[in-house]
């Protein structure tokens, strides 16, 4: 079977949850699935990870349009946003003016989801160049499936043939973040409202166009399904690789170390974590030290550099010994639904696992069997307390949870139901 699969973000290193999403499924069935990848460069680390990625892929086509050269050459991480400069390029054409958009770092107070046009509106039209290459693709390569994957390639149902089978990889719901992200607030605005109600009539209509949808739970699953009752929608989980999964051992474990896992880049990230340092960490008897892992600003680096207690560590390749005798908070108060790889790392490495309601949207858990509940800050200070006090019931919790991972959320289980997937849509 031949299947074309189109992400939007280069997925390696597999260091966020988007790209592990991504990188997990062809990874571990490139040798039984012959895939083709179709990837555009933006900057030279785009260049430089697919590289890489030939090197340990060597079984897969991976295929590629450059959009940048050398010589004008500005990373996404100099540049900031580069998806609200296309917005701002594109809507300038037709206005002839930049609009008034704000455009603060998103972990700023007043900061307003609704008014980034790149973030409530990531559905522009791809350069010509890009379209050209992709059509090149098709043309020269027999396809059963094409798999488009993320919320900015959504778009690509229009430029795709009819007679091949189109699957859409729902990793997010863009206009479910944005209608968090105003419910969150302490006033309620009708511009919020019209922003949630735009994205949402431009996402739907463009996923329509899909044969079939892969939901990443059973939760999005029967939203898509009240929405589109008659199409095809499958729940296929993605999953961490099953080498984490960490031997537990009730005599090496205790709690000494808060962790938090995700970029910057991810708003629901941001907000949570600013949220939670600003209201749970300054409570004068939380003396256990928070490592926040992955990219974040230097801006946002910054502005905790006074609280000693928060420790910003970039990227790291080993998340072992972070995991190791560890609160995973997951204060997540805006959502968009999937699965937060950074519950599926906890669950594997025996991290307990502390989370509000919208963090663990997706994972079959149980409140004080599998994880912790938090919804505020009181509720996050006590089950912190909790776990810091109680070794034996912690323990338990923790051992429940990796062998709910192995159960129901292992790699070998997920990409099983993905592989056999890929055969009901090919022979149906």
């Amino acid at each position: 079977m031949k299947i074309l699969v189109i992400p939007y973000i280069i997925p390696y290193p597999p260091d966020n949850g988007g790209k592990i999403c991504v990188f997990s499924f062809i990874n571990n069935l490139k040798d039984k699935i012959n895939f083709t990848v179709f990837f555009e460069l933006r900057n030279i680390e785009d260049e430089n990870a697919v590289c890489h990625l030939k090197t340990i892929w060597p079984e897969v086509d991976i295929q590629v349009v450059k959009a940048f050269n050398e010589q004008s050459y500005s990373s996404v991480s100099e540049s900031g946003n580069n998806i609200y400069k296309k917005s701002l390029k594109f809507l300038k054409i037709f206005k002839g003016k930049n609009p008034k958009i704000k455009t603060e770092n998103i972990t700023e107070a007043n900061y307003n989801l609704a008014e980034d046009v790149g973030r409530t509106t990531p559905f522009l039209p791809k350069s010509k160049k890009y379209i050209d290459a992709l059509q090149s693709v098709i043309a020269n390569k027999v396809f059963n499936l094409i798999q488009i994957e993320l919320t900015e390639n959504l778009n690509l149902v229009n430029a795709l043939p009819e007679n091949i089978k189109k699957i859409y990889v729902e990793i997010e719901s863009r206009y479910s973040v944005i209608r968090d992200f105003a419910n969150s607030k302490n006033t309620q605005e009708s511009y919020d409202q019209y922003i949630v109600n735009n994205t949402k009539a431009i996402e739907l209509a463009m996923l329509k166009k899909y044969d079939v949808i892969f939901a990443l739970s059973d939760k999005d699953a029967s939203r898509l399904k009240e929405i589109f009752p008659e199409k095809k929608i499958y729940v296929s989980p993605f999953s961490i690789d099953d080498s984490n999964v960490r031997t537990l051992d009730i005599n090496e474990f205790s709690i000494n170390k808060i962790v938090f896992l995700g970029p910057e880049i991810h708003f629901p990230n941001s907000d949570g974590l600013n949220w939670f340092i600003e209201e749970v960490m300054k409570k004068e008897d939380i003396n256990l030290q928070l490592y926040v892992i992955g990219k974040w600003s230097e801006k946002t680096r910054l502005k905790f550099a006074v609280n000693p207690q928060v420790i910003f560590t970039g990227y790291v390749d080993d998340l072992s010994p972070y995991l190791k005798n560890s609160i995973s908070i997951i204060p997540i108060r805006i959502g968009g639904g999937g699965l937060r790889t950074k519950i599926l790392m906890a669950m594997a490495q025996g991290s307990l696992i502390i989370s509000t309601t919208l963090g663990f949207d997706g994972f079959k858990l149980n409140n004080e069997e599998t994880f912790l509940l938090a919804d505020n800050a009181t509720d996050f200070y006590n089950q912190i307390k909790f776990a810091e006090n109680n070794t034996k019931e912690t323990f338990k919790i923790v051992k429940n949870a990796q062998t709910l991972f192995l159960s129901k959320y292992s790699q070998s289980s997920s990409c099983k139901i993905r592989y056999e997937l890929y055969f009901e849509i090919f022979n149906s």
